[in-house]
């Protein structure tokens, strides 16, 4: 029976108000923050039926509470960058990058995006995928400590004044 429900439900697109339906609850009786949570287990278990991880981790991470540790999320960050800069990479390949990927240390997901680099518990598409949920860091100036000068400081070369004599 359940089988059944879960596939019909699979081709109407309403996983989730099915899921919540096996599990006791009303969609329509909710909170809806609960509501959401439901529909993004469905689109979540949809995603893991065709095979792509990161889409359901991706779908699940933009509904959860869970906010990763600025710490935490710098040493995700300068370790995908140290990754790079020790494979040769340069500033500009960095700051040209588009790449995200799972954190060596399995404990998040990194993106490259723009000359930023942000960080996670989930895949990113984007860096406002993240949405408060992670950190984002300037890659020359947090990272690689480069500091440029404010774009409001004039930069001119000094010419010395001249006078001009009155007779």
């Amino acid at each position: 029976m359940a089988d059944q429900l879960l596939t019909a439900a699979m081709e109407d697109g309403e996983i989730g108000r099915q899921l919540a339906s096996m599990s006791g609850v009303e969609l329509d009786a909710i909170a809806p923050q609960d509501a959401r949570l439901w529909e993004a287990r469905g689109q979540a278990l949809q995603a893991l039926a065709a095979g792509d991880m990161d889409a359901a981790l991706r779908t699940m991470g933009m509904v959860s509470s869970r906010i990763m540790d600025r710490d935490e999320a710098w040493e995700i960050a300068s370790n995908a960058v140290a990754v790079r800069i020790a494979a040769g990479w340069t500033r500009d390949m960095l700051d040209s990058s588009t790449e995200g990927g799972r954190a060596p240390c399995g404990r998040g997901y990194y993106l490259f995006c723009s000359g930023a680099i942000a960080a996670c518990y989930f895949p990113m598409v984007c860096i406002t995928d993240m949405n408060g949920r992670g950190y984002h860091f300037h890659i020359a100036q947090d990272l690689l400590n480069e500091r440029e000068p404010s774009p409001y400081a004039t930069c001119r070369p000094i010419v010395p004044q001249q006078l001009e004599m009155f007779r």
